[in-house]
């Protein structure tokens, strides 16, 4: 059974991390460097839409020689789904004479905040618990250093949520955004007052998460208990054939039957949430 720090986790999510997580810390001790190095899996998520063949260079680590035990050392279909969303309603700041600014928590690979800064051009923040944030520097230079990425900024931080002397240097951010950070519900709690602390007057939060048994119900409790604002809540569907999701962990406990993954996506307001200066208040 989890532990009462892991209450809010599928038994079966649960099961196989832990599962994992001891074959991960036993094969790392026999493991040279350059055995790591080459365990590493290099995938190329496309981005749907146009202009087409936009690419994002990611680095997955499935065997947890950077992030043992970790969720976020591969990619999970949510992350899709909030690219999606973003795509259609963030504007490019590319040529902007001040760029609009983002922080990804809970980034795990980084995909959504990457989109953000390589192909809307905003200055982003990618951040993760201190043990995490390696794999996602990797993937922060994997990303930037790709021609189309000319002129992005990205940089990964350490941030563990509710802890003010990682939030504090960060500042506020005009976006505010989440994939697949909402399956602990003893988490829950701290994630809502980090965007409350995080998010810029007239900012946006925006949350994906997939339709696991409770997990949206509970995400909709903390809003209530934290006086969080759900502004709109919308479902999406990622197909089979649409990426490749290869790591056991986020291909059976993520796909139906029917090879479509169903996701949640959550336009949120922190209570603390204000309009941009000279903008009316949200009702």
């Amino acid at each position: 059974e989890p532990p009462p720090a892991a209450a809010g986790l599928h038994g079966g999510i649960w099961q196989a991390l832990c599962s994992r997580m001891m074959t991960d810390i036993h094969r790392n001790n026999a493991m040279s460097e350059e055995e790591r190095e080459s365990s590493l899996r290099k995938v190329v998520l496309p981005i749907p839409g146009d202009p087409p063949g936009r690419v994002l260079n990611l680095i997955e680590d499935p065997k947890g020689v950077i992030s043992v035990g970790a969720t976020g050392s591969v990619l999970w279909p949510a992350s899709m789904a909030l690219v999606r969303l973003l795509d259609a309603q963030v504007p490019s700041q590319v040529s902007s004479p001040r760029k609009l600014s983002g922080v990804e928590l809970g980034a795990g690979l980084g995909a959504v905040g990457l989109f953000l800064a390589v192909y809307k051009g905003l200055r982003v923040v990618v951040s993760e618990v201190p043990d995490s944030v390696p794999l996602l520097q990797r993937n922060v230079e994997e990303c930037l250093k790709d021609g189309a990425a000319t002129g992005a900024e990205a940089k990964a931080a350490p941030l563990r949520w509710g802890d003010m002397s990682h939030m504090a240097p960060l500042g506020t951010f005009d976006v505010v955004v989440g994939s697949d950070i909402t399956y602990r519900q003893d988490c829950l709690d701290d994630l809502l007052y980090s965007a409350e602390v995080l998010l810029a007057p007239g900012g946006r939060f925006l949350l994906s998460l997939q339709d696991r048994l409770g997990e949206a119900n509970s995400l909709e409790a903390a809003c209530q208990r934290r006086g969080c604002k759900i502004l709109s809540k919308e479902a999406a569907e990622i197909h089979e054939d649409d990426v490749e999701f290869q790591d056991v962990v986020a291909r059976d406990y993520c796909r139906g039957e029917d090879g479509i993954v169903k996701v949640w996506l959550y336009d949120l307001a922190p209570k603390t949430w204000k309009p941009a200066s000279g903008t009316p208040a949200a009702d």
